[in-house]
């Protein structure tokens, strides 16, 4: 009896841990800053030292470049003019605090590219043209190395390479790429080096196998890509804004998205120096709104705050009535991380254009579509977002709501087992002439041999799309026949039957082969992604695969 109800409370608590993987949903409260004194599309928006804001180049209504720029100080914009127009240009911070800003498409309509290359000096407001590029670029990306160089790669419509900004007039081509890339993701691996890859070639064309060019070193292809894919969608630029890694101990992280080739499904990776691998969550990143139902348009670059060890990516809702802001706030250093998913409430439009973090840990969002991927109407409405640094943890939940779960789910064991007692001693239970149980019983242990033979010897629990039809359609039998012996014998469900499998296999790989990487050990157990690897192996055996076992 005792141990009954031990088995009956640990089921419950597992069951409940698994019912808690819904997405925690905290509101979000979003204020309107004032308003650019240009609409613009495909500019660049920058922190810079001191904490004021700048915005620079892009188009406005119309798909018109425009040569002006904006600040934020003092609770206002101010508008300067560019030496130059930059529309979707390329920027970094130089080790002197300059903002460098360069190239960009040469006429309205986004069509063509430019040399030109300019600086902005934050302390007296002034662009200076400086020099230019190796190649004309637009659609391209800059990152800062190391104490004196910028890194630049990527293209549209045009040759790409990789350059190299040193403070110098002109631009030093460093080498050539093994594919031409447009907006490719440009990561640091080390002091001195960084890969570089992209999704897209430069029309904007899928590219059916990715390389990784290093700066130092030869190109190479990585594992993660032949399931996923960078995510690219033509909104925004990065500077190094997912690097969640540490200088001084020598480890360069860095955080990206990447999307499914089979579902299109978004997901975390991690990018620890040339190694990149998925980032294993509690929760997948929600593709719907949880409000409307339609999907969710997530902006491209990641977001991290090294300082409270989160990241974020930045969303709107796609539907009329849905003008809402989403915010993924992703534990990064969690091992799986925790996701919690924020949300405004409706707001007069939403801001298509890559956030940027304050110093105070808010989300800013200044311009950008009015609507999705249409580059004549630009937007005005600059956005704020209080992510802040105070935002509660509700994924995990404290300990006296675990113990008060776990004495309820006691108690109601309890009385289950007390009304089940009682019915059993009003019921007489089918026997034969000698009190042996029936042949409906026999039956029902013998199909339950024959499922756990078929398991043992063809191991059919490793197709990550075994259904009950499939076992049935090898035994002879139908499918609920199936799920009533396994819950009769069992119980349990068909999926919780055949997951125990997959996790006693996975404990396997993991004694026999120690060297094998988590997202080797899931996809070689038939888990159709790491989530529900990490979900089922806590729920069958108390502990997550990355914590020591006691056998």
């Amino acid at each position: 009896m005792l141990r009954r109800l031990l088995l009956l409370l640990c089921l419950s608590l597992r069951l409940y841990a698994t019912a808690s993987t819904d997405i925690p949903l905290l509101p979000l409260q979003a204020e309107q800053w004032p308003c650019l004194h240009v609409p613009r599309i495909a500019h660049v928006t920058m922190v810079l030292p001191g904490g004021e804001v700048l915005v620079a180049g892009g188009h406005t209504t119309g798909f018109v470049p425009t040569p002006t720029a904006e600040y934020y100080s003092d609770g206002e914009w101010h508008t300067v003019t560019m030496t130059y127009t930059h529309d979707g240009p390329l920027a970094a911070m130089t080790a002197d605090s300059l903002v460098l800003i360069a190239g960009g498409a040469e006429k309205p309509l986004g069509i063509g590219q430019t040399f030109s290359l300019e600086r902005f000096n934050p302390r007296t407001h002034t662009f200076e043209g400086y020099g230019c590029l190796w190649h004309k670029r637009f659609y391209a990306q800059a990152l800062p190395l190391d104490s004196s160089r910028i890194v630049i790669a990527g293209n549209w419509y045009a040759n790409d390479s990789i350059e190299c900004y040193d403070g110098s007039r002109q631009n030093t081509m460093l080498k050539g790429v093994s594919q031409r890339r447009s907006l490719p993701y440009i990561l640091r691996t080390a002091r001195d080096n960084a890969i570089i890859f992209g999704s897209h070639d430069i029309h904007g064309n899928t590219l059916d196998t990715i390389i990784i060019d290093r700066l130092r070193g030869e190109p190479y292809s990585a594992e993660l890509f032949r399931e996923w894919r960078p995510f690219w969608n033509q909104v925004g630029f990065t500077n190094g804004a997912a690097f969640v890694g540490d200088e001084q101990q020598g480890r360069y992280d860095n955080l990206f998205l990447v999307t499914s080739k089979i579902d299109g499904h978004l997901a975390v990776a991690l990018a620890e120096g040339d190694e990149l691998k998925l980032l294993p969550t509690v929760h997948p990143i929600p593709m719907l709104s949880p409000m409307s139902g339609s999907p969710i348009e997530w902006f491209l670059y990641i977001v991290a705050d090294r300082s409270v060890q989160k990241a974020y990516i930045v969303g709107f809702g796609s539907a009329q009535n849905d003008h809402r802001a989403y915010v993924a706030s992703i534990a990064y250093n969690e091992r799986p991380a925790a996701i919690q998913l924020l949300y405004t409430e409706p707001l007069p439009e939403p801001h298509y254009q890559q956030p940027v973090l304050l110093p105070s840990g808010d989300l800013l969002i200044a311009g950008g579509w009015i609507e999705a991927n249409n580059n004549y109407k630009a937007s005005s409405s600059v956005l704020l977002l209080h992510t802040g640094r105070s935002i509660p943890d509700e994924s995990h939940f404290p300990l006296w709501l675990l113990i008060a779960i776990g004495v309820v789910a006691t108690v109601v064991a309890c009385t289950f087992i007390w009304l089940r007692q009682r019915k059993e001693k009003s019921i007489v239970l089918p026997t034969n002439a000698n009190g042996q149980p029936t042949a409906a019983d026999n039956a029902t242990e013998h199909l339950i041999r024959r499922i756990c033979q078929l398991m043992d010897e063809q191991q059919i629990y490793l197709n990550s799309e075994l259904k009950v039809s499939d076992v049935a359609r090898q035994l002879g039998t139908n499918s609920k026949y199936i799920s009533s012996a396994i819950n009769q014998q069992r119980g349990c469900s068909f999926s919780q039957f055949v997951n125990i499998y997959r996790v006693e296999h996975a404990q396997r790989l993991m004694r026999q082969h120690p060297d094998k990487k988590i997202n080797e050990i899931w996809m070689s157990s038939g888990f159709g992604t790491e989530t529900s690897f990490f979900r089922n192996f806590k729920a069958v055996t108390g502990k997550t695969p990355k914590e020591p076992s006691s056998n």
